[in-house]
């Protein structure tokens, strides 16, 4: 590896057969023989910590997501366009860049606090989502498209939500849905921290998550939105006091802390609604686990303050 490096974050290979690695040291380039590397000391890039590097081999162009600087946009001839994304105009007033892709149409989407589409020829923006439009978290990381160009976005406590044009932002997670889990002990658990999301040749989509690989084999066959939406919590954020209400009888609630583990519980409440009380838990950000009679189950996050 380049000398100096120690921290990769993406790697991507052009149609030229060259890879490109994202580093926090800047952008490594390998020919097949020889390492260089592009950042603040050889170019106009103000910022070596980089998150993301996506090839467009349709208009030739390289998009650079950092850390700290936003986007840069590189040609073939390694000339550099900024767009730093921190005006108020912008969707989120932050200049974190995690992941970029391209879309069926050659759209530019990247991910950071929030979800933003682009013209990937003249970088105009086209759309733009936060959690207030359904995300569910304000964190984004990974983002694919399956074959009916649909974007499916990794969050922090939500393995995956993906945009139906006709229904907007939909909330997937491994528990509730079935997703084959795989990690150490052959199940996720419930810390669905989520870093990166690819789609293979076969329409499969793989997470990534801190805890272990999720794989979702027919992701054009998620269709059916009414069971997505079936219990109620709040207020959310809440000191301790929470609500639940669910259109089927509640059997088991569980709580679980950033880290996935089991924080509190209780079983065969047999109700549609239940006041819950975690006064006794410390500020902070948790995942809940909602599970009707039907053993079916539903995930959500829930801020203690």
């Amino acid at each position: 590896m380049y000398a100096g490096i120690n921290s990769v974050e993406e790697i991507e290979v052009d149609d030229k057969g060259i890879v490109w690695i994202a580093t926090h040291q800047g952008l490594v380039r390998y020919d097949g023989s020889n390492f260089s590397i592009i950042n603040s000391s050889n170019s106009s890039m103000q910022y070596d910590n980089l998150r993301a590097i996506k090839y467009n081999p349709t208009h030739q162009k390289y998009y650079i997501g950092t850390l700290m600087e936003g986007l840069y946009v590189m040609d073939t001839n390694m000339q550099m366009t900024h767009y730093p994304f921190w005006t108020p105009q912008d969707i989120w007033n932050s200049t974190q860049v995690n992941r970029i892709t391209v879309d069926l149409d050659n759209d530019v989407w990247m991910t950071g606090y929030g979800v933003i589409e682009f013209d990937g020829l003249t970088m105009t923006r086209k759309n733009a989502y936060t959690s207030n439009d359904g995300l569910g978290d304000p964190l984004c990381w990974g983002i694919a498209f399956d074959n009916q160009n649909r974007p499916w976005v990794g969050s922090d406590f939500l393995l995956g939500v993906f945009h139906d044009p006709g229904t907007g932002w939909i909330s997937m997670d491994s528990v509730s849905h079935n997703f084959p889990a795989y990690n150490y002990s052959n199940f996720l658990g419930h810390s669905n921290n989520h870093v990166g999301l690819i789609k293979n040749i076969e329409d499969e989509l793989w997470f990534c998550t801190w805890t272990g690989i999720v794989r979702l084999r027919n992701p054009t066959n998620v269709k059916d939105h009414s069971s997505y939406f079936q219990t109620k919590i709040y207020p959310n954020p809440t000191v301790g006091e929470l609500i639940i209400e669910s259109k089927k009888p509640i059997n088991m609630i569980s709580v679980f802390n950033v880290s996935g583990k089991l924080v509190a519980q209780i079983s065969n409440i047999k109700s549609n609604r239940y006041k819950y009380d975690l006064f006794f838990l410390p500020k902070g950000i948790y995942t809940i686990r909602i599970e009707n009679k039907d053993q079916n189950t539903e995930v959500q996050k829930l801020v203690l303050y």
